[in-house]
């Protein structure tokens, strides 16, 4: 089983669960990742968030990944997996089917 804290860095994601549970995967907040490239704060939080993720060996997925630049940023950060529309928008499951064959 793999358990993975999603937005991570707001709301109720606690860096204290990181204690707490067997995690496996941080999810980067798509608020950080969307203004990444026109803030700086959002770019020192998924710096921080990818590096602790690094640091405690856990795979880090970032969401929101709606821009080419976002995309070639992250993977200049180290990020793993990423989601959201610059790979696809939201479709019904006999679309994604298609997909995979």
């Amino acid at each position: 089983m793999t358990i993975a804290i999603d937005d991570f860095g707001t709301g109720y994601s606690s860096l204290s669960y990181l204690k707490l549970f067997p995690v496996d995967v941080l999810k980067v907040d798509q608020s950080f990742v969307r203004d990444m490239m026109v803030d700086s704060q959002s770019m020192d939080i998924v710096k921080t968030i990818t590096s602790l993720a690094h640091s405690l060996s856990l795979l880090i997925v970032a969401e929101g990944v709606e821009e080419k630049q976002h995309l070639n940023k992250l993977i200049d950060l180290g990020c793993e997996l990423g989601q959201g529309y610059y790979f696809y928008k939201p479709m019904p499951k006999e679309e994604f089917d298609k997909l995979l064959v």
